[in-house]
């Protein structure tokens, strides 16, 4: 999955919002309204779909002889195909219930999907904040250096969900959380101190993402 960012320091969710309704308007009949619902229920799951999938998914698991009470690692391979991290026990197992069944896939990539915008949304946030707050070009650049590890280290996580115990938990989210935990808690450091620590939380987000990889 490549997710790009632009940022446009001009607009804030205000802006965005009050054009959003006047687009909208336009329409007259809410259709413009309907199709966009359509369309993101199509690309992202909700949290009833998620929760859905998740005891779907244990139950399909546990019929194919699957001990569902320790937890599953699961990811992509590079043709997208839902497959069992290596080392996950039973992975010949996971990897043909998900081959039997495009639809089981492709719903877990949907949930996949939907839990890296989440993880990417958790570190835009205080990027678009101390982007915005930047005064000047070589401070935005500034900016971008310090946040463009933690966006990359969740996108690398971005296919990666934990099934244990009836519940699926995103990689992408954990390391999201994980980023914005660090340079929050840097936070009043001197500016030196700031980049070490930063820079190391990133190096280790991108080992710890690179080391779980296939």
């Amino acid at each position: 999955m490549s997710i790009n960012f632009q940022v446009d320091s001009t607009r804030d969710a205000t802006s965005y919002s009050r054009t959003a309704a006047t687009d909208t308007g336009k329409q007259g009949d809410g259709t413009f309204a309907a199709s966009l619902e359509s369309a993101t229920s199509a690309l992202f799951a909700s949290a009833e779909e998620e929760r859905d999938f998740a005891a779907n998914l244990t139950k399909r698991l546990q019929a194919a002889g699957i001990d569902t009470s320790k937890p599953i690692a699961l990811t992509t391979d590079s043709t997208g195909a839902v497959i069992a991290k290596d080392g996950t026990t039973d992975k010949d197992k996971i990897d043909a219930v998900f081959a039997a069944d495009p639809v089981l896939a492709n719903e877990y990539r949907k949930v996949a999907s939907t839990e890296t915008l989440r993880a990417l949304g958790t570190v835009y946030q205080p990027y678009a904040r101390d982007y915005q707050a930047a005064g000047n070009d070589a401070a935005r650049a500034s900016v971008w250096q310090r946040y463009q590890g933690p966006f990359r280290a969740v996108e690398a996580a971005g296919n990666e969900l934990t099934l244990s115990d009836g519940t699926l938990t995103s990689r992408a989210v954990e390391v999201a959380q994980a980023a914005v935990s660090t340079m929050s808690a840097a936070q009043g450091l001197p500016a030196g101190l700031v980049a070490q620590v930063e820079r190391s939380n990133q190096d280790s987000l991108m080992d710890a993402v690179g080391g779980g990889k296939d």
